[in-house]
């Protein structure tokens, strides 16, 4: 309750605004006023059955994914990586804007609703981010969306069974064999038998080539996972 009260009284002391357009947005939507949230592009059905991009009839793969192998069995994203969302993932990621948080489970949440009403999960984990890219941040903002997602579905969080092994390079400045050898091998499962059977929504904040996610997913399945589908906050175009 506390916490309530000091976060309404530093709402009106210093008001939140859009961060594209600057414009002053009430205390429970942090992020876009609506003006510029209209500019979302959202990901529409059919979705490619591997890669969630959209086609032009259920059950197909896209063209760039047609001779890819995902270790996941289904990923899907958001909205495409552009602006807004850019900047947004940017802030939220780099500049301390943790708050943030709010706004893409506020985007997670609307494309569950319409994409996943028919699907059954076991427990929600998110991509473990290293832990020297944690401490820098002061969190794993895949993981406080993982976090929302699991309790929204009244689901386990299960990114403490996780890890990644070592500090990788950035995969945004990699191409795509690179992203590949980049991520091989570097994440573990801590509790090999809590996966087994089970069916896994893994949650990332961006979907590019896929491959941090299918390797993520490639540790769950060694550990005996049934079924993965990944869901990323947005994706390249």
């Amino acid at each position: 309750m506390l916490n309530r009260i000091r976060s309404l009284a530093d709402t009106l002391i210093f008001p939140r605004s859009c961060e594209i357009c600057s414009s002053v947005l009430p205390a429970s939507n942090p992020g876009l006023c609506r003006a510029c949230e209209s500019n979302l592009r959202w990901i529409r059905a059919p979705h490619c059955v591997a890669c969630g991009r959209t086609v032009t009839a259920e059950n197909q793969r896209c063209a760039e994914c047609a001779s890819e192998h995902f270790h996941f069995d289904r990923a899907y994203a958001c909205v495409y990586y552009e602006e807004p969302v850019k900047k947004l993932l940017h802030l939220y990621k780099f500049g301390g804007r943790k708050v943030l948080k709010n706004f893409f489970s506020g985007v997670m949440d609307c494309f569950i609703r319409e994409h996943f009403r028919h699907m059954l999960f076991d427990v929600v984990v998110s991509v473990p981010l290293d832990k020297k890219k944690e401490r820098e941040r002061g969190f794993n903002q895949s993981r406080l969306l993982s976090a929302h997602v699991s309790r929204q579905l009244g689901l386990t969080e299960a990114t403490d069974k996780l890890r990644r092994r070592e500090t990788t390079a950035p995969q945004s400045r990699l191409g795509k064999a690179e992203r590949r050898r980049n991520v091989k091998g570097c994440f573990e499962v801590l509790d090999l038998g809590f996966f087994r059977l089970k069916k896994i929504l893994l949650v990332d904040d961006i979907l590019t080539t896929g491959q941090t996610a299918s390797e993520c997913a490639h540790a769950l399945k060694n550990a005996g996972a049934a079924w993965i589908t990944a869901l990323a906050c947005a994706r390249g175009v």
